[in-house]
């Protein structure tokens, strides 16, 4: 949670309702108006990428099966990189990040974090968030999103006094590897690698589309509900790979009963638990049969 980026996004999204109707007409007026760049559609000589924004030409430009969502998304991050350029280099210049390619990255983060502020004004998306029961799909719907943002979204409404339910996020994709990550306070998330072959992260893979749901045990006692989507961005055509990737949000079950997902769940029953670790070479279960890695030992 960041609040100075989220008066940024305030701002910025004050700046758009201003000059019509907030949507992507809008959008492309803001970068017209105020910083000469013009949204193209349709890029057929770029191959490989699905959208992308051409300084030097002051484009940004998109292919055609980019969904609204993605375009709308991807406006509101670069207004944000290029009316907060100083405040994303003063925000990104700590200690912490020690190479440039670390402060690039960081900055990179950032202003997607206002794009979301901006898409999804803090005080109005907790409340929808509270009166749908963080029900992502529903989410979707009503601020038309991705799945990825709104989860995304939801794990940063940690304002102090007005937090959301907390949660943590992970991203895999089909051969494991843990893409992005938010941890949740009480529960330390893989942050490279993969996680623990039992995860729902990874059984949602087998079910495209559909929301799993998951009890989890860890063995030092705690308990986690665990929800997990595959998703997967649209196709250009025959020849272009879209790999699936899989989201999971997660949250203390003690919390459960706040989201949609805890709904059916007896929550108070630890005998259907799965057993679970962090990733293979973390986790204290000798006898699981599902471990793909030796234990970790100093030294060894």
């Amino acid at each position: 949670y960041f609040p100075a980026l989220e008066e940024l996004g305030a701002t910025l999204r004050a700046r758009i309702d201003r000059l019509g109707p907030f949507g992507e007409a809008t959008m492309m007026r803001v970068l017209r108006e105020d910083h000469g760049i013009d949204v193209q559609r349709s890029a057929p000589t770029r191959t490989g990428q699905a959208f992308g924004y051409d300084a030097r030409a002051k484009a940004l430009w998109f292919r055609n099966t980019v969904p609204l969502s993605t375009r709308r998304f991807q406006m509101a991050r670069l207004i944000a990189e290029l009316t907060c350029a100083e405040d994303l280099e003063t925000t990104a210049d700590t200690q912490t990040l020690s190479s440039d390619m670390a402060r690039r990255g960081a900055k990179r983060y950032l202003g997607a974090y206002i794009a979301g502020a901006i898409l999804f004004p803090y005080d109005g998306f907790l409340a929808d968030a509270r009166a749908l029961r963080y029900d992502v799909d529903a989410l979707s719907e009503r601020y038309n999103a991705s799945f990825e943002q709104i989860a995304h979204r939801l794990v940063t409404l940690r304002e102090p006094g007005a937090s959301g339910a907390p949660l943590g996020f992970l991203r895999a994709d089909p051969a494991g590897r843990l893409s992005k990550h938010f941890p949740l306070p009480g529960l330390l998330l893989p942050n490279s690698g993969h996680a623990c072959p039992l995860w729902a992260i990874y059984t949602a893979f087998r079910t495209p589309g559909q929301m799993v749901r998951q009890i989890a045990r860890f063995s030092d006692g705690s308990r986690f509900l665990f929800m997990a989507k595959s998703v997967s961005r649209r196709s250009s055509g025959f020849a272009d790979h879209t790999p699936p990737h899989s989201i999971l949000l997660v949250t203390d079950v003690l919390h459960g009963d706040e989201t949609v997902y805890g709904d059916g769940l007896d929550l108070g029953d630890s005998r259907f638990d799965v057993p679970v670790g962090p990733s293979c070479r973390l986790c204290t279960r000798p006898d699981c049969g599902s471990r793909q890695e030796n234990p970790w030992a100093p030294g060894g």
